[in-house]
């Protein structure tokens, strides 16, 4: 359940909140799952590295996007 949180905090941007699951999910594999065992040790690899993945993505403004319509209006009466 804490990974398909994560997966739909990462749809909506929300790094906070993916990292937040992410980190669960491998907390509870640390405590609840052979750690030795390959896949397992594979796994909790993975989820340290998306922990620290950056979400944020930066948007074009509202000014930037008006430009881009008038540009775009403007080249098609050309």
């Amino acid at each position: 359940m804490r990974l398909l949180s994560a997966r739909l905090a990462a749809l909506q941007r929300d790094g906070r909140l993916f990292s937040e699951d992410v980190k669960q999910a491998r907390v509870w594999l640390e405590r609840y799952f052979d750690t030795q065992a390959k896949p397992v040790a594979e796994l909790i690899a993975e989820l340290q590295k998306m922990e620290s993945a950056q979400l944020s993505i930066a948007l074009p403004s509202l000014d930037e996007t008006a430009s881009a319509l008038r540009s775009t209006k403007l080249g098609g009466k050309r």
